[in-house]
């Protein structure tokens, strides 16, 4: 539990990206050049946006993962390829397994 806790903690620093509605303002431009799939149209600065945040996304993803593997890694002695195989097998399985959950519950 202790190791998950600290492990998102950068996933709780990626809430700060919506400051001041940053990140609603980008969707809501996102949005609104959908509407017509036929013509889009997107700003440069918009595109300089996404990227922006996507790249910081990708960093905290990788960041968590890290403290997720090195928090395993701790509490279970990691020493053979078995184990690391075995926490990427369970890494995918809890996701799967809380995107049926969510899905049905939702």
């Amino acid at each position: 539990l202790s190791s998950i806790l600290i492990a998102r903690i950068p996933t709780y620093i990626l809430t700060f990206s919506n400051y001041n509605g940053f990140m609603f303002k980008i969707g809501e431009e996102v949005n609104n050049n959908l509407i017509d799939l036929t013509n889009l149209n997107f700003s440069v600065n918009l595109i300089l946006k996404l990227i922006f945040v996507s790249i910081i996304g990708i960093f905290i993803l990788i960041w968590t993962l890290s403290l997720l593997y090195n928090g395993f890694k701790i509490a279970s002695n990691l020493k053979s390829n078995k184990h690391v195989f075995l926490f990427i097998v369970s890494i995918i399985i809890a996701e799967i397994i809380s995107k049926i959950l969510i899905s049905n519950l939702l």
